[in-house]
């Protein structure tokens, strides 16, 4: 039976598609003709309360910055949302910039500009939304709706073996293999919201990027935006940094050393907090400032961190529908007092708009420009995305239209997350209480935990709940789960001949990959990547290849991988590697290569499979491991045919 897609599901991440490789996920005033809005305002601030007492303490903003330089984070800033609700008053917010922008020293500031990844689906979805709420017609008559079939809508859309654009992105989708049934699992899939976004200019002929900007950031005086170019042109762009020659095998051995010599007391669990029932929480918001003794961070867990610069070296718009917003913690917090400057607007009516005009956590806990209805649709659970078995305090996650739903600590919770290489952003709202919490960090690796913990410590504060040691918690999870690797053999078999394995290889989804040989001791350069460059990176991750003879290596530029190398293992089988390589902004001849995955893989006289998740089908479905067989082809997960000699 065939099962067709509709707008809803592939926002709720529910069809049967792995990832590619190169991808990691009633308006008022308007003319329902044109879908314009009023004229925008310009809303700058950092800073706003309604009352003196900050939102986020002074002892707890040392500790923000205490663990930033321990863990050797170069930058990241926080925005943070109160409504009356939790004030007692009026809005409040901050926004909070700590250390390094770029590698020339730069500071972050509030108006510092960060790459949000992922959490630019919720612009996604609302684009969608909006067209369905100002009843957005097919070429056939009928209304858009929730589930309007998207094959409806893009004709040309198709899965493989399942029928469903004018992307190419979009196009490649019908050649992906299935990794599991179609509505069973729960698989995040970036080409998904790509196929979306092309929906807008399909039934505006509105590009996507100008349907946003008309019809979020200009309302919400935001100043977003989509190219990564001009971003930089404006000189408030950050650069992202990684960490290079961090022994991660040594990491996690030295951080569970330092977990087995720490004693009961505080530092073991939790510290007690007390506050009397009828006061309110933010009245005692301070008392989670006591001295806390963390663990040491352990240099094999740091390595040398150097920026990488951006992502890409592109206008990143291609990667706008799942990914591609780029704004900064002034755009993410409120200002209610600001003053609303509206080209051509009478005072009576800036004097209306001064009331709704706001940035974007505000708007999301009290929808005043976007409908209502369309902020319920989107936060309304529709799978299980995980399990939060190693965290209690927090329930499973549900997914609903590019959001998260869960309970943190027993209050109902809604968000995301998001990364880009260098880039990692998380943003959580928690609606019965009235706050609201952006970070966005310029980290490559750690990036995405610490704001975890930034975020766990700040909730905690602002509602009086005792404390927890978030950070060892959190960190320690991320330090210690390491991949496994099988143990090499000890009389390996011969590998295939060089002949066999060096050429040019295909998959209609994947693209094109050329394998060539390289050797230890020679200076070979592959699209950038030279011999010892991978050799001092595997060296120093302390990543056991175990490689038992040839190694081959293919430059394949894609987004987010530029190299995959095949490290002999036994027979035909190989271990792969996906490697990053970036130009250093600090210096002519810098690099920066990042890990980015592995895997095996069998090499046969017709072809190669890949087996390891390299589909990045997600957690729900088994990983695949590679096995010699005359129906490699049909078991593998992605399959390349040989299709000329390198």
């Amino acid at each position: 039976m065939r099962l067709l897609s509709t707008l809803a599901s592939l926002l709720a991440g529910v069809p049967y598609l792995g990832d590619l490789p190169y991808f990691h996920t009633g308006l008022a005033d308007i003319d329902a003709g044109t879908h314009r809005l009023l004229p925008h305002s310009h809303l700058h601030s950092h800073s706003h309360h309604a009352g003196a007492r900050p939102l986020v303490s002074h002892h707890l903003r040392v500790r923000l910055e205490s663990m930033r330089e321990r863990w050797a984070m170069k930058g990241f800033v926080v925005a943070v949302v109160a409504s009356p609700e939790y004030t007692g008053d009026g809005w409040a917010s901050e926004v909070l910039p700590f250390g390094q922008a770029d590698h020339r020293g730069n500071p972050v500031t509030e108006d510092s500009l960060f790459a949000i990844a992922s959490n630019s689906k919720l612009f996604t979805a609302l684009s969608v939304g909006l067209l369905i709420e100002n009843h957005t017609r097919l070429p056939n008559g009928e209304l858009l709706a929730w589930d309007t079939k998207v094959k409806d809508v893009l004709p040309e859309w198709q899965l493989m073996d399942d029928p469903a654009s004018p992307s190419s992105l979009v196009v490649v989708m019908r050649h992906l293999r299935p990794s599991t049934e179609i509505r069973q699992e729960f698989q995040y899939n970036n080409l998904h919201y790509t196929a979306l976004s092309h929906i807008i200019p399909t039934l505006t002929g509105v590009p996507y990027i100008e349907y946003v900007q008309e019809h979020i950031f200009d309302p919400l005086g935001m100043n977003a935006t989509y190219d990564s170019i001009k971003a930089d042109e404006s000189g408030r762009r950050t650069e992202g940094f990684s960490r290079q020659g961090r022994n991660k095998t040594l990491c996690a051995e030295e951080w569970e050393a330092q977990g087995k010599k720490r004693k009961h007391g505080h530092e073991h669990g939790h510290e007690r907090e007390h506050r009397h029932e009828h006061e309110p929480q933010h009245q005692h918001q301070h008392e989670q400032t006591r001295p806390h003794k963390s663990k040491a961070v352990p240099k094999s867990c740091i390595g040398e961190v150097k920026s990488l610069g951006w992502w890409t070296p592109t206008d990143g718009i291609f990667e706008a529908g799942p990914g591609g917003v780029i704004l900064s913690g002034n755009d993410m917090a409120s200002d209610a007092n600001s003053v609303v400057r509206v080209p051509g607007a009478s005072p009576r009516q800036r004097a209306g708009l001064e009331a709704t005009w706001t940035r974007w956590l505000r708007e999301l806990l009290d929808p005043q420009i976007l409908p209502r209805g369309v902020m319920s649709r989107i936060t309304l659970p529709r799978t299980v995305m995980e399990t939060m078995r190693h965290l209690p305090e927090l329930s499973a996650v549900s997914y609903g239209l590019g959001q998260w739903m869960f309970t943190y600590r027993g209050r109902k919770t809604e968000g995301h997350g998001g990364d880009v290489p260098g880039q990692e952003s998380l943003m959580v709202r928690l609606p019965d209480d009235g706050v609201g919490i952006f970070i966005a960090t310029n980290d490559n690796e750690y990036g995405s935990q610490l704001a975890k913990v930034f975020q766990s410590v700040i909730l905690d504060e602002m509602l009086g709940l005792e404390r927890i040691d978030w950070e060892d918690r959190i960190m320690g999870l991320e330090l210690t789960d390491l991949p496994t690797y099988p143990d090499a053999p000890s009389d390996p078999r011969p590998p295939p001949s060089e002949h066999v394995v060096a050429a040019t290889y295909h998959n209609a989804g994947y693209g094109d990959m050329t394998l060539v040989p390289i050797h230890l001791n020679s200076s070979l350069s592959v699209a950038g990547l030279t011999t010892d460059l991978f050799v001092a990176t595997i060296q120093a991750a302390g990543t056991p290849l175990n490689v038992t003879g040839p190694i081959y290596v293919a430059g394949i530029n894609k987004v987010f991988t530029s190299h995959l190398v095949f490290t002999h293992f036994d027979g035909n089988l190989f271990n792969w590697t996906s490697l990053s390589v970036y130009d250093s902004p600090s210096g002519p001849d810098a690099h920066v290569v990042t890990i980015d995955k592995v895997g095996d893989a069998v090499v046969t006289d017709d072809g190669i499979g890949m087996f390891g998740n390299w589909w990045g089908a997600g957690e729900a479905v088994p990983k695949l491991h590679a096995r010699e067989g005359e129906d490699v082809k049909v078991r593998a997960e992605v399959w390349y045919d040989k299709v000329a000699a390198a």
